[in-house]
Protein backbone atom coordinates (compact mmCIF):
# COMPACT_ATOMS: atom_id res chain seq x y z
CA UNK A 1 0.00 0.00 0.00
CA UNK A 2 1.21 3.23 -0.66
CA UNK A 3 3.31 5.22 1.74
CA UNK A 4 0.87 7.75 3.72
CA UNK A 5 1.18 11.01 5.67
CA UNK A 6 -0.07 12.25 8.61
CA UNK A 7 -3.52 13.44 8.54
CA UNK A 8 -5.82 13.45 11.59
CA UNK A 9 -5.30 14.13 15.32
CA UNK A 10 -6.87 11.80 17.61
CA UNK A 11 -8.08 13.23 20.53
CA UNK A 12 -9.60 12.59 23.98
CA UNK A 13 -12.04 14.75 26.19
CA UNK A 14 -11.67 15.16 29.46
CA UNK A 15 -13.03 17.04 32.43
CA UNK A 16 -10.90 20.02 31.46
CA UNK A 17 -11.31 20.09 27.94
CA UNK A 18 -9.96 18.28 24.86
CA UNK A 19 -6.75 17.04 24.99
CA UNK A 20 -5.03 16.28 21.57
CA UNK A 21 -3.35 12.50 21.96
CA UNK A 22 -1.64 11.69 18.75
CA UNK A 23 -1.30 12.09 14.69
CA UNK A 24 -2.95 9.31 13.03
CA UNK A 25 -1.13 8.84 9.77
CA UNK A 26 -3.43 8.48 6.83
CA UNK A 27 -2.52 4.99 5.57
CA UNK A 28 -5.67 2.62 6.07
CA UNK A 29 -3.45 0.34 8.32
CA UNK A 30 -2.83 3.00 10.77
CA UNK A 31 -7.06 3.98 10.58
CA UNK A 32 -7.88 1.01 11.50
CA UNK A 33 -5.18 0.16 13.96
CA UNK A 34 -6.50 3.27 15.89
CA UNK A 35 -10.21 2.18 15.56
CA UNK A 36 -9.04 -0.78 17.44
CA UNK A 37 -6.69 0.92 19.90
CA UNK A 38 -9.85 3.24 20.57
CA UNK A 39 -12.08 0.17 20.84
CA UNK A 40 -9.81 -1.49 23.48
CA UNK A 41 -10.00 1.88 25.39
CA UNK A 42 -13.46 1.29 25.90
CA UNK A 43 -14.28 -2.09 26.16
CA UNK A 44 -11.97 -5.06 28.06
CA UNK A 45 -10.07 -7.44 25.43
CA UNK A 46 -7.02 -9.53 26.29
CA UNK A 47 -3.64 -8.15 25.96
CA UNK A 48 -1.79 -10.02 23.86
CA UNK A 49 1.67 -9.37 21.67
CA UNK A 50 -0.58 -9.57 18.40
CA UNK A 51 -3.04 -7.11 19.98
CA UNK A 52 -0.51 -4.88 21.12
CA UNK A 53 0.94 -4.75 17.41
CA UNK A 54 -2.87 -4.31 15.88
CA UNK A 55 -3.29 -0.92 17.96
CA UNK A 56 -0.03 0.04 17.57
CA UNK A 57 -0.98 2.91 14.80
CA UNK A 58 1.91 4.33 15.17
CA UNK A 59 4.03 1.90 13.90
CA UNK A 60 1.29 0.74 10.75
CA UNK A 61 4.38 0.20 8.39
CA UNK A 62 5.16 -2.92 10.41
CA UNK A 63 1.98 -4.45 9.13
CA UNK A 64 1.71 -2.33 5.76
CA UNK A 65 2.45 -4.73 2.40
CA UNK A 66 2.35 -7.77 4.54
CA UNK A 67 -0.59 -9.77 3.51
CA UNK A 68 -1.02 -11.71 6.70
CA UNK A 69 -0.83 -9.31 8.51
CA UNK A 70 -3.04 -7.11 6.93
CA UNK A 71 -5.81 -9.87 7.20
CA UNK A 72 -5.11 -10.10 10.43
CA UNK A 73 -5.78 -6.41 11.26
CA UNK A 74 -8.84 -6.62 9.01
CA UNK A 75 -10.48 -9.82 10.99
CA UNK A 76 -9.73 -8.01 14.17
CA UNK A 77 -11.63 -4.99 13.22
CA UNK A 78 -14.76 -7.44 11.35
CA UNK A 79 -14.80 -8.83 15.06
CA UNK A 80 -14.87 -5.61 17.01
CA UNK A 81 -17.01 -3.66 14.29
CA UNK A 82 -19.25 -0.67 15.47
CA UNK A 83 -22.56 -2.98 14.74
CA UNK A 84 -21.57 -5.19 17.21
CA UNK A 85 -20.63 -2.15 20.01
CA UNK A 86 -23.07 0.75 18.78
CA UNK A 87 -25.67 1.87 21.85
CA UNK A 88 -24.37 -0.51 23.97
CA UNK A 89 -20.71 1.10 24.40
CA UNK A 90 -19.92 3.51 21.76
CA UNK A 91 -22.17 6.00 20.47
CA UNK A 92 -22.90 8.29 17.72
CA UNK A 93 -23.38 11.63 19.65
CA UNK A 94 -21.56 14.92 18.10
CA UNK A 95 -22.44 16.74 20.88
CA UNK A 96 -20.69 14.92 23.57
CA UNK A 97 -17.62 15.15 21.57
CA UNK A 98 -17.33 18.83 21.23
CA UNK A 99 -15.18 19.90 18.53
CA UNK A 100 -12.89 16.42 18.00
CA UNK A 101 -14.35 13.36 16.50
CA UNK A 102 -14.74 11.30 19.01
CA UNK A 103 -14.32 11.28 22.74
CA UNK A 104 -13.68 9.09 25.72
CA UNK A 105 -15.93 8.92 28.86
CA UNK A 106 -15.76 7.13 32.34
CA UNK A 107 -19.14 5.47 32.67
CA UNK A 108 -19.68 7.37 36.25
CA UNK A 109 -19.40 10.79 34.24
CA UNK A 110 -22.15 10.13 31.72
CA UNK A 111 -25.35 11.28 31.72
CA UNK A 112 -28.07 8.43 32.86
CA UNK A 113 -29.82 9.13 29.56
CA UNK A 114 -27.08 7.10 28.00
CA UNK A 115 -27.23 2.94 29.18
CA UNK A 116 -24.08 1.38 28.71
CA UNK A 117 -24.57 -2.36 28.41
CA UNK A 118 -22.19 -4.90 29.75
CA UNK A 119 -24.31 -7.72 29.24
CA UNK A 120 -24.95 -7.42 25.75
CA UNK A 121 -21.28 -6.69 25.00
CA UNK A 122 -20.31 -10.03 23.81
CA UNK A 123 -17.41 -10.60 21.23
CA UNK A 124 -16.66 -13.94 19.71
CA UNK A 125 -18.63 -15.70 22.23
CA UNK A 126 -17.23 -14.08 25.50
CA UNK A 127 -18.91 -11.15 27.75
CA UNK A 128 -16.36 -8.38 27.75
CA UNK A 129 -16.35 -5.77 31.05
CA UNK A 130 -16.77 -2.00 29.55
CA UNK A 131 -14.31 -0.05 30.99
CA UNK A 132 -15.42 3.55 29.23
CA UNK A 133 -18.06 5.33 26.45
CA UNK A 134 -16.88 6.49 23.33
CA UNK A 135 -18.62 9.18 21.55
CA UNK A 136 -18.14 9.23 18.18
CA UNK A 137 -19.35 11.74 14.89
CA UNK A 138 -20.30 10.01 11.83
CA UNK A 139 -16.67 11.77 10.41
CA UNK A 140 -14.82 9.54 12.77
CA UNK A 141 -16.10 6.51 12.02
CA UNK A 142 -16.45 6.74 8.22
CA UNK A 143 -12.80 8.00 8.74
CA UNK A 144 -11.41 5.40 11.19
CA UNK A 145 -13.46 2.27 9.78
CA UNK A 146 -15.65 2.42 6.97
CA UNK A 147 -13.13 3.94 4.63
CA UNK A 148 -9.95 2.33 5.86
CA UNK A 149 -11.74 -0.98 5.60
CA UNK A 150 -12.77 -1.10 2.16
CA UNK A 151 -9.42 -0.26 1.09
CA UNK A 152 -8.22 -3.41 3.37
CA UNK A 153 -10.10 -5.39 1.80
CA UNK A 154 -9.24 -4.07 -1.73
CA UNK A 155 -6.22 -5.18 -0.87
CA UNK A 156 -6.78 -8.30 0.12
CA UNK A 157 -8.92 -9.06 -2.72
CA UNK A 158 -5.69 -7.45 -5.25
CA UNK A 159 -3.70 -10.26 -3.47
CA UNK A 160 -5.87 -13.23 -3.76
CA UNK A 161 -6.33 -12.56 -7.04
CA UNK A 162 -2.83 -12.35 -7.82
CA UNK A 163 -1.97 -15.87 -6.23
CA UNK A 164 -5.43 -17.37 -8.44
CA UNK A 165 -3.94 -15.84 -11.19
CA UNK A 166 -0.57 -17.55 -10.71
CA UNK A 167 -2.02 -21.16 -9.80
CA UNK A 168 -3.94 -21.13 -12.89
CA UNK A 169 -1.01 -19.95 -14.77
CA UNK A 170 1.05 -23.16 -13.94
CA UNK A 171 1.73 -25.26 -16.28
CA UNK A 172 2.18 -29.37 -15.76
CA UNK A 173 4.39 -31.57 -17.79
CA UNK A 174 4.40 -35.08 -17.62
Amino acid sequence: MAVATLAAAAFNRSEFGITQISEVPSAPEAKCMYYLDSIFTVIQMDDTPLTRRLRDYENYKEIQDCEEKVKELYTMCILLNPDVLLNKCIFLNEKMCGDARNAFYEIKDVDSSVIVSNDDVIIDGQRRVVKKVMFFKLEWLNYNYEFPMKELEKYLKYKQDERDKAESSVCIIL
